[in-house]
């Protein structure tokens, strides 16, 4: 129904975390309006609120594999759960994600496998998910933030991956980056300098309010999104928009790209004659 269409999935409640959270989404046709000021979202009628009340549980991250929707929920109770969906509106919670190490995991998709990257303190972990026995296999420590981190978000352009997280103390995060080589992923990132956060009052990032219990939240929980060649960058609290544009990399030095034509003059199927071979830029 939705085909072609962005889709800004996002938990809310009527009541104080952590009780009884709703999910809805956001619709556009278009994230480029964006760049004029101008908000391109507009609620669904027809699907507002998405789906719940599921207590104390909400989808940390989703994604679209093979006509299939996955959430990985956030962590509650160390219990991850995985809500599955043929259709984007009818949610069956699947069970817990056995065996992951750490908390609320981001997810990916490499054209093979589905990623799970979740937070353990000052650790990003990586693991597989295994969707047919709910498991979480090959658990390792990625990425060493030195600091409390989270809500990892990966991404893929320009030929590297990207992954974008929470840094600095509990609740009173910047934006941290990190990138890999296609041949390194899921390991060998490297640490960027953060680049987004609540210090940059250029960027219209500022600390909140105070809420009732005295607390203070910084930016968090980037989430990517690519449409030609502007990368957007969705954050919380409230929920935000940011953009740049990119500048395409291209690196032909270990590639090497010929042709040559083999022509069938009489429609036997057989070649009659071939050209010599042609070098073309990469």
């Amino acid at each position: 129904k939705w085909q072609g269409k962005w889709l800004l999935i996002f938990n809310h409640t009527p009541r104080k975390w952590p009780f009884e959270y709703y999910w809805s989404f956001a619709l556009a046709d278009s994230l480029a309006p964006l760049q004029r000021g101008e908000n391109p979202f507009r609620l669904p009628e027809d699907h507002y609120p998405l789906f719940g009340p599921v207590d104390s549980l909400a989808p940390n991250d989703w994604l679209e594999v093979n006509d299939h929707f996955y959430a990985p929920g956030e962590t509650y109770q160390n219990t991850p759960h995985l809500w599955i969906s043929d259709d984007f509106v009818h949610w069956q919670l699947a069970g817990t994600i056995k065996e992951l190490v750490g908390t609320d995991p981001g997810i990916c998709f490499d054209g093979e496998k589905i990623h799970l990257f979740s937070e353990n303190h000052h650790l990003l972990m990586h693991a597989e998910l295994d969707v047919k026995n709910l498991r979480a296999i090959k658990n390792e420590s990625v990425l060493d933030v030195h600091d409390h981190t989270g809500d990892a978000d990966c991404i893929f352009f320009n030929n590297q991956w990207h992954l974008f997280f929470d840094d600095g103390p509990h609740l009173h995060y910047r934006l941290g980056h990190a990138v890999t080589s296609a041949d390194g992923f899921p390991y060998k990132w490297k640490l960027e300098n953060d680049f987004f956060g609540p210090y940059n009052p250029e960027q219209g990032q500022r600390w909140d309010d105070d809420d009732e219990q005295g607390n203070r939240f910084g930016t968090g929980d980037a989430d990517l999104a690519l449409e030609d060649l502007t990368l957007y960058m969705v954050y919380e609290r409230p929920i935000g928009i940011a953009y740049r544009t990119l500048t395409e990399v291209f690196d032909d030095r270990d590639q090497s790209v010929q042709i040559r034509f083999w022509y069938d003059n009489n429609g036997d199927g057989q070649a009659d004659a071939k050209s010599s071979w042609q070098a073309l830029r990469a």
